[in-house]
């Protein structure tokens, strides 16, 4: 630049005032950009570019299931219909998160194995300070202990996703109230205790899987049992219906402890061969689900299990309750 008039210093011809905090703003934008490119948002801690894409998938399947469960919805007007439809929605879009959330490097932790020989044993580690891109699998440079992730949002999305997948079949079959209620307690101990095996370090992890197995058996067996009988009481429609339904459900329940044996247990599973595996099991479990439902729960009736609308003046012991004797 060149100012008439002036010594040739330069220093006053920078940005100033507005000029100056747009380059700042563009500067920023650009480094934002950058670091948003394709190799950055498959750097996760633990967990190799594959696996990241592997979650990626699973974020839009569920949310793409999530999107048509909802439309369908949203056009349905029988209300026994629509609650179905919004609980599969409900169940495929809270994975849709937990999936997001897991392939961009939240909702777990990072366990490292260490000490010598026989020796060994899994502690925590530092998700952040330990990551290393050329070493994903490691941790810092030079450090080749063996890492493996703790997925723990995993298990808040089957806390709060199967007791839908759950309730709809109960709805099915107009399973009277305490079976639900046993039925959602087992299923909650179930994966409260896989979960506790996870975290912990210690051999004591396999008595929370032994729990969690018991309580496994008695999911199923409610479903295989309870749930059966009263899905033979029902029209052949449901009864059809019901059985595809259940054999989805208890295969996938039953696969899990298995699994967990696998990964979380042992970590001998490379973790891609376990990513790729819960994500076919939450495809059958829940998109399969939905789908099936979806297409057959039309010829079904739907029984009004715990209906929100019920009348109050019509239930003794409430306000504006009328005896018709008196």
């Amino acid at each position: 630049f060149f100012h008439p008039n002036s010594n040739g210093d330069m220093t006053g011809c920078g940005p100033s005032g507005m000029v100056g905090s747009v380059m700042n703003l563009k500067s920023f934008m650009k480094g934002a950009w950058q670091s948003m490119d394709f190799q950055h948002m498959l750097d996760v801690a633990g967990i190799s570019s594959f696996g990241v894409v592997l979650l990626y998938l699973g974020t839009v399947v569920m949310f793409g299931s999530c999107m048509l469960f909802f439309g369908v919805a949203a056009w349905e007007n029988d209300e026994g219909r629509r609650q179905v439809y919004l609980r599969c929605c409900f169940t495929v879009g809270i994975s849709a998160m937990a999936y997001l959330a897991l392939a961009t490097g939240n909702g777990l932790l990072i366990l490292r194995k260490v000490g010598p020989g026989a020796t060994q044993g899994w502690v925590y580690s530092n998700t952040m300070m330990d990551y290393n891109p050329s070493n994903p699998n490691g941790g810092a440079e030079g450090d080749r202990d063996p890492t493996y992730p703790l997925l723990y949002l995993r298990y808040l999305d089957m806390l709060i996703s199967s007791p839908l997948i759950l309730y709809n079949l109960c709805v099915l079959v107009d399973a009277p109230a305490h079976t639900v209620q046993m039925l959602l307690f087992c299923n909650c101990c179930m994966i409260a205790c896989f979960f506790q095996g996870a975290a912990t370090t210690t051999p004591s992890k396999w008595v929370f899987w032994l729990l969690g197995c018991v309580f496994t058996a008695a999911v199923v067996g409610i479903l295989s049992q309870v749930l059966w009988d009263l899905s033979l009481k029902r029209g052949r429609p449901t009864r059809r219906l019901f059985q595809k339904l259940h054999i989805i459900t208890v295969a996938t329940w039953a696969v899990f402890p298995f699994l967990w044996i696998g990964s979380d247990g042992t970590k001998a599973l490379p973790i891609d061969v376990t990513l790729m595996t819960y994500l076919g099991l939450d495809v059958m479990s829940k998109c399969t689900f939905g789908l099936i439902m979806l297409r057959n729960v039309r010829d079904v009736a739907l029984p009004k299990l715990f209906d929100m609308g019920t009348n109050l003046e019509s239930v003794p012991g409430t306000v504006g309750y009328e005896d018709e004797g008196q």
